[in-house]
């Protein structure tokens, strides 16, 4: 955060901070673990999944992103709108060349 230039704007370092400092109390009116900030239910995908197979997920549904689990069922990425346009992009300039 040194570098990051924050007094450009009155008080933002100071706001910003606060926001990333932890709260030790029971509850707090900020959001601090993922349950308090995604949407519910939350919609997965497995890593195994071809990223095809995502595409109605992220065009049909309104879906912004997608966190991505393992067999364990632990997040081991996320996949957002962009990517997937970046790598249906990427695959169809592939199969050009080809």
């Amino acid at each position: 955060m040194k570098n990051a230039y924050l007094d450009v704007y009155e008080k933002f370092d100071e706001k910003l901070r606060q926001l990333l400092r932890r709260t030790h109390l029971m509850h707090s009116a900020k959001p601090e673990v993922v349950g308090q900030i995604m949407s519910h239910p939350v919609r997965t995908a497995g890593s195994d999944l071809h990223i095809v197979e995502l595409v109605p997920l992220l065009s049909d549904q309104g879906l912004h992103h997608i966190p991505i689990i393992n067999a364990e069922r632990r997040l081991v990425g996320m996949v957002t709108q962009s990517d997937l346009v970046a790598a249906l992009y990427r695959g169809r300039l592939a199969d050009t060349e080809a």
